[in-house]
């Protein structure tokens, strides 16, 4: 018999479909996927296209977690009508990071994230496996 993932363990690709239409209309383009009911579920397609990018290896713009933006930035709005849009973009890994290079420059500590900062004791802290009364369990 042929092993394969548990079900709870398999990949989620229910937004892979948005992946690849931004794909197909070509790397940087612009997306709106409009009509949206509630901001719940906009974050949940959100959410959805940075997962399904990483599962494809290419670089996601869906905007940020938790607030909704104005302009021309990438992430969710409200509209007029009560409904909500959400506006994305997909690139290449190499196109994705030409892009932050050139937006914020070779110094990583004036980049949004810097992916080879050391954490801090703060954030350690945070990640510690806890017990049901919340103390740090160590091993």
């Amino acid at each position: 018999m042929a092993k394969t993932l548990s079900p709870s363990a398999r990949r989620d690709c229910r937004f892979d479909h948005l992946v690849t239409a931004a794909v197909a209309k070509g790397t940087g383009t612009v997306l709106v996927y409009d009509g949206i009911p509630d901001e719940e579920r906009a974050h949940e397609i959100r959410r959805g296209i940075y997962r399904c990018a990483r599962h494809r290896e290419l670089t996601a713009d869906a905007g940020p977690s938790g607030r909704l933006v104005t302009g021309d930035e990438m992430g969710i709005r409200k509209r007029r009508d009560g409904t909500y849009e959400l506006r994305y973009r997909i690139w290449s890994k190499r196109d994705g990071r030409k892009r932050l290079l050139a937006k914020y420059g070779s110094d990583r500590s004036k980049w949004p994230y810097d992916p080879r900062r050391r954490a801090t004791p703060e954030e350690r802290e945070a990640w510690a496996n806890r017990d049901e009364t919340g103390r740090i369990v160590t091993h």
